[in-house]
Parts: C-alpha cells; structure tokens; sequence
C-alpha cells in the first residue's frame, strides 16, 4: 500500500491489476522511455480532485515488456512498473484520452464530429466579409456554372444544355470520371480569381488531387482559355457538346490534369508531388504565386509529407511564393483521411511544426463559405505581399512562416446527399461517379437531370451557349488568367 507522503516501487505482473487509494493520488505521469513498439496513449478519468485514474494498454500485446508508469503522490515521487493498468478506486467520472507524446486531449470521433463535420455553423480563423451582396450572388452563379460543367464532363455526350428532357441516349456509355474534390478546387479557383482581378497577380494553379480535374477544367473552358487552345471547343452549345463528350473518351482527353490541358504542369495522378512541383515552380521568379491545391488523400503520401519542408529552401527576396490549400473533404476513395480527423489542435501543431502559419476555412452553407473563403484567402494573399516586401527593402534574408490555408468542405459538395438511402454528398461514396446507374435506372436519371438543372443552366449561358457577360467579368482578362499562366506549359493549337 502507498503512506500519504511516502512513495513506493513494485512489479506487477501482466494481466493484473494494482489498487490504490484514491485520496493518496494527485497527480500521474507517464514516463516516455517505453518501448517503440508500445502504443503510446493513456486514458485518464478525473475522480475526486485530485485524484486521477490511468490505464495503459500496451500489454494487450502478447509478448511485451512492462511499461514504466510514474505517479506523483503529495508532490514526491514515486514509480511503479506495471504491465497492464493502475488505477483507483470508485472510478465514476467520464474518461479523457491524452496522447503520451504531446499531452493534447485525443477524444473520439464522436466527441470530435463538431470539429471535423462541415454540417453545422461555417468556421473561419479570419472573420471576414469582403464580398458585397450582388459580389456574392455573382460568385455563386459562377460556381454554378462550373459545376454545371463538371457534371456534363463526365455524363453527358449529347444535349448540353438540357434544352430538351435528359434521355439514355444523351448519356456516354462508359462513365468515367471523379466528382469528389471538383467542387472544392473550383471553389478555391474562383476565389483566387477575384484577387488576380484586384492585385494584379502573376498566378497559376497546381491540383494535387488531379483526378478531380473537371473542377480547374471547367473555369479554363468558362473564362474562354480552353476555347483559345482549342477552337473547336468554342464557347457555344456545339463547343460545349464537344467539350463534354472529349472528356475521358475515346479520341478524347484523359480524365486527370494531363499534359494537354492549359495551365497544367501536374497530372495529379500519381498522387503526392503537387507541392514539389509548386515549389519548383516558383524558385527564382519573384513576382509568382502557385495557389497549389493538396488533397487530403494525397497529404497521406510519403512525398507530399516531405514537401511541406520546401519552404526552408524558398527566398523571399528572389523567389516568388507557394500558397498551400490543403483540402479536407474527409475520404479517400471508400475510407477516412486522417488530416480530416485528428483534432484541429493537433493539426494546427503540425502545419506549424512544417514552418506553416494555417488559417481554416470550415463549413458548408455556401454564402457564409464564401465569404469566409474570400476574407481568408486575401489575408493570406497580404501576408505574403507583406513578407516580401520586408525582405526586398531591407535585403536581408529571413524564412518567414508563410500561409496556407486548410479547406475542410463536403465531398462531392452540391450532390444529393441521399440516394438510395446512402449518404453521397460528403461520404466516399462521392469520390468518383457520383450516379452510376443512371443508364438502366430510370430513377437516377432522373435525379441527375433535377440535380443540374438545379444550378439553372438556362440562367448562366446565353441561348448561343456562352456565360453570361455579367459572370464572364469575374475571370481574369486574356493574359492574366491562371489557366494562361507562362509558368505553366504553352501548347499549341490543336484543331
């Protein structure tokens, strides 16, 4: 047993417990030379203050050694090496889980689901609203129209603008493709547009998770630069016939960022070199900024997780800047990523461990997202300004924290979020096609025709088939837009 103010050190032997007096206990600590192989979480519960409970679960694992654990009695300490567990008594309060390594709280995801769920109140680190009221139903049209494109891209071979009913008939007859990221990407493009406009901008774009190119490719085709490369994709409804139809088909383009595509100088496809590239990219030209979209799937890979330490190599007085959005839409391909599901405390602490100063962008109400979206991005956009400005006056060479920005929205943000009694819209069942029966089920026909005829297409192109001028005027003029970008790679026409 344990004197107040005394201490003690035993051993206990696996898959046995010790029992302590609760009133003795004020404190407990976890030693951190345990074994590598040990699994490094403890679960406290609060009882009687102040006394504590802990239990370690290492020795679940047959064939460990017992673990040190150190308690601290009436501030004198003490050891006791134990297997399995050390608790106290009359345990009645609810348990909290910190992470050895850093002593944050690590709860469950049910405990976290306000933190990481998009479904609730827009959350923003800049509390912003830069957008007037006709400012923001312009940009919303806009993403409409844009998505409006992603979804013919990958259904759609004939009627583009849905002048008549949607028949099989108009559909391509192997669906190819993936809705998941297009949304959010598109978000981040248009947004990045708006201060091109304003800052005069030497800008382009990477997409990291390339699969998802519909999103970049449909505002190249809106704001006319796909049409300048490619006539015979002209900007009216025969153009915009055969601009959906190419898509993954055949004699067509792939359906990744691939090397034909405008602006592009990253597939995306093999995932995890999108910051690599960026970086690359912008070394030694000063004036550029590479707005490079990392998909949370992608953050995963080993390269994309090294890449983050390019900005130790970048000169603020020679080089031009890297703007990371690491989008968090929550899924891979059919599981969870897991920068979407670790705290954001813990998160926060490792974007700055790279040397990165984060600003969140949250939610999914789309006015509110807007407006959080631009507020942040402009700061963002100003911190960078602001940094090279001070290492270009003084001419001395520091490495600031540079923005970056985490994007957490839904998956396949804008889809049903049901069908067929599934979730679809922010679940991974909206990665790729987000309808697949829609050649043999009358029903999912159907909802694909409501769904976008929900984005108004009538509204968005004229009758010739062109965005209206008033939405057109948001896109950057010829030369400045990211889709033109000299940084990127030039192709010739191609007829």
């Amino acid at each position: 047993m344990l004197a107040r103010g005394g201490s003690f050190c035993c051993r206990q032997p696996p898959g046995q417990q010790l029992a302590i007096d609760h009133h003795l206990l004020t404190q407990v600590t976890i030693c951190y030379d345990l074994p590598l192989t040990v699994h490094r979480r403890i679960v406290v519960a609060q009882i009687a203050s102040p006394a504590v409970i802990c239990r370690h679960n290492a020795s679940s694992v047959p064939g460990l050694p017992c673990c040190a654990v150190g308690l601290r009695v009436n501030r004198r300490r003490c050891t006791h090496v134990a297997a399995i567990s050390l608790y106290a008594r009359r345990v009645s309060a609810p348990t909290t889980t910190f992470d050895m390594a850093t002593d944050l709280p690590v709860r469950s995801l049910t405990d976290e689901q306000g933190t990481w769920s998009v479904y609730g109140k827009t959350r923003t680190t800049i509390d912003e609203q830069p957008l007037s009221e006709d400012e923001l139903r312009k940009t919303t049209e806009y993403f409409h129209a844009s998505l409006y494109l992603c979804l013919g891209m990958l259904y759609l071979k004939q009627n583009p603008l849905l002048r008549e009913p949607l028949k099989k008939e108009h559909i391509k007859p192997r669906l190819l493709g993936h809705w998941g990221s297009d949304a959010g990407q598109s978000f981040t493009y248009i947004h990045m547009n708006r201060l091109v406009k304003k800052y005069d901008l030497d800008a382009f774009v990477i997409s990291g998770p390339g699969h998802g190119a519909p999103g970049l490719i449909s505002n190249f085709y809106l704001e006319g630069t796909y049409s300048d490369f490619y006539p015979s994709k002209g900007e009216d409804a025969e153009g915009m016939q055969a601009f959906f139809k190419q898509f993954s088909f055949p004699g067509g383009v792939g359906s990744h960022m691939t090397p034909e595509t405008p602006g592009s100088i990253h597939e995306g496809g093999e995932l995890g070199y999108s910051l690599s590239h960026a970086f690359g990219a912008v070394y030694d030209h000063p004036k550029t900024i590479a707005l490079t979209i990392v998909g949370d799937g992608e953050s995963e890979t080993g390269p994309l997780a090294t890449s983050w330490h390019s900005n130790k190599f970048l000169n603020p007085i020679t080089d031009g800047a890297v703007l990371p959005v690491l989008h968090l839409n929550g899924y891979k391909i059919n599981n969870p990523t897991i920068l979407a599901r670790i705290s954001e405390v813990e998160l926060v602490a490792l974007m700055k461990g790279y040397g990165w100063t984060p600003y969140f962008v949250e939610g999914s109400d789309l006015d509110t997202m807007h407006q959080a979206m631009a507020g942040t991005l402009e700061h963002c956009v100003k911190e960078i300004r602001k940094y090279q400005k001070e290492a270009r006056e003084s001419g001395k060479v520091f490495r600031p924290h540079w923005p970056m920005i985490v994007l957490r929205s839904p998956k396949g943000w804008t889809a049903p979020r049901k069908v067929d009694g599934h979730y679809l819209e922010g679940f991974w069942r909206a990665h790729q096609i987000p309808l697949t029966k829609v050649l043999n089920d009358p029903e999912q026909l159907g909802m694909l025709e409501k769904w976008m005829r929900s984005y108004n297409p009538e509204k968005l192109f004229g009758k010739e088939g062109k965005l209206i001028p008033e939405l057109r005027e948001l896109a950057p003029a010829k030369g400045k837009r990211m889709g033109m970008s000299d940084h990127c790679c030039r192709i010739g026409v191609r007829q």
